[in-house]
């Protein structure tokens, strides 16, 4: 923020009022937002999504469609939290650890974790 900006906000607070924050404006592929959505839930990636858009018509550049589909990745891209009893999830991973000798042979460890959640407590193997 700037310091005019930062200078405003604090006599807003001052003087007890409400900030009011500025309308976003409104974005050139706004009224394709739906066929974007549909094209990112076929999988198409960002230049083929581009290139549809261009034959509707809109001429952008590429950057442009770029930065707007990772807003709407990012806004739609919600983790949701799955509730489950104890002992009915584990969680399985695997690791690296870099370079070991074993037997004299240089070998590359590649551990098993294995994760079982229970409410307040992980047990790891």
């Amino acid at each position: 923020m700037t310091l005019k900006t930062v200078a405003n906000r604090i006599k807003v607070i001052e003087e007890e009022r409400e900030y009011q924050p500025k309308n976003p404006h409104p974005k050139i592929l706004n009224p394709y937002h739906e066929d974007i959505l549909k094209w990112i839930e076929e999988g198409l990636t960002g230049v083929r999504i581009h290139e549809k858009i261009e034959q509707k018509g809109v001429q952008i550049g590429y950057s442009t469609a770029k930065v707007y589909i990772v807003l709407i990745k990012k806004r739609e891209n919600i983790f949701m939290r799955i509730y489950t009893l104890p002992g009915e999830e584990a969680q399985v991973d695997f690791g690296y650890l870099g370079y070991s000798t074993y037997r004299g042979k240089r070998r590359k460890p590649g551990p098993l974790i294995c994760a079982c959640l229970i409410p307040g407590w992980i047990t790891m193997r």
